[in-house]
């Protein structure tokens, strides 16, 4: 199947449109996902397309090598469900193996890279500011040049320097920045992101991001680059007006920059969407003791 290219800002990535067809996403991005397909006719036909792809029976060739890739994939995690996307097995049989081997690497393994840095994000939560796709966790201030981090940063670190000799593609330059966000490396987080916008001027995950690095540096001492953050933020909530890590951080930098009135709408509007009990909770304390009735 061919995917109809993304023509407008924020249309979903095919592995996104597959997600979403498949079932495979947590209730909350699911809905995220699909606010922006109600409203862009080409992230509809998208959809379509790969939901009328699943009905659409296999061939012997195709049977054949999806079979083949199973049969020496690794086991999957217990309590995981597999499902290789269907709308893969249209093309050449060592397409669909190539394609599904990384699916299954990235999506399903114990330790990918999201997962590993989803981690990282509770376990070495260096500021009060949420990145995006990272678990909930208290925030981790450590001092000096002994600084210790997670296992699990120290196996993220490991996967990208393998990495970085092969490829600067944008997920690459994302999963870079955020490693280089948990690790207080600011200035650096920047950069990779300014050469990760180079590629995708219009990705939304590269503005939260962004607006992350922006904010930390902004507490860190320069002010000025708090507007910045802001923007950032914005650009992201045009696209999804109901995206829970934008609210969080724009609400945050709102709060940082002295105007409370703007921090409380954000505030109550994450209320409304957030589904983490952790995060709910620290924005309704945020909200109760931050804002003044």
């Amino acid at each position: 199947m061919n995917l109809p290219t993304a023509a407008k800002p924020g249309c979903l990535s095919s592995w996104e449109i597959a997600q979403l067809a498949e079932d495979l996403l947590p209730v909350e991005e699911s809905q995220t996902l699909l606010s922006h397909v109600s409203e862009c006719d080409v992230c509809a036909r998208a959809l379509r397309q790969a939901m009328q792809d699943l009905e659409r029976p296999l061939s012997a060739a195709e049977e054949q090598a999806v079979m083949e890739f199973l049969a020496q994939a690794p086991a999957p995690p217990r309590g995981v469900k597999i499902r290789v996307p269907h709308y893969l097995w249209g093309v050449a049989a060592a397409v669909v193996i190539a394609v599904a081997a990384a699916s299954w690497y990235f999506a399903f393994r114990g330790d990918p890279l999201p997962g590993l840095l989803a981690q990282a994000s509770a376990l070495d939560r260096p500021f009060d500011w949420r990145l995006p796709g990272g678990d909930y966790g208290p925030v981790h201030i450590q001092r000096g040049s002994g600084r210790s981090v997670s296992a699990a940063l120290l196996e993220a670190r490991s996967l990208l320097m393998k990495r970085s000799s092969s490829q600067r593609s944008v997920d690459f330059l994302r999963h870079l920045a955020w490693s280089q966000l948990l690790e207080g490396q600011l200035e650096s987080a920047i950069r990779t992101l300014e050469e990760a916008r180079q590629l995708a001027p219009k990705d939304i995950a590269v503005s939260g991001l962004l607006g992350v690095a922006y904010s930390a540096q902004a507490e860190a001492g320069e002010p000025g680059s708090y507007p910045r953050a802001l923007e950032e933020y914005s650009r992201v909530l045009e696209t999804r007006a109901k995206d829970p890590t934008a609210l969080y951080n724009r609400a945050l930098t709102h709060m940082r920059m002295g105007n409370a009135e703007r921090a409380a709408e954000d505030w109550r509007a994450l209320l409304q969407v957030e589904t983490d009990d952790g995060w709910r909770r620290e924005a309704g304390e945020r909200l109760q003791t931050e804002i003044k009735p």
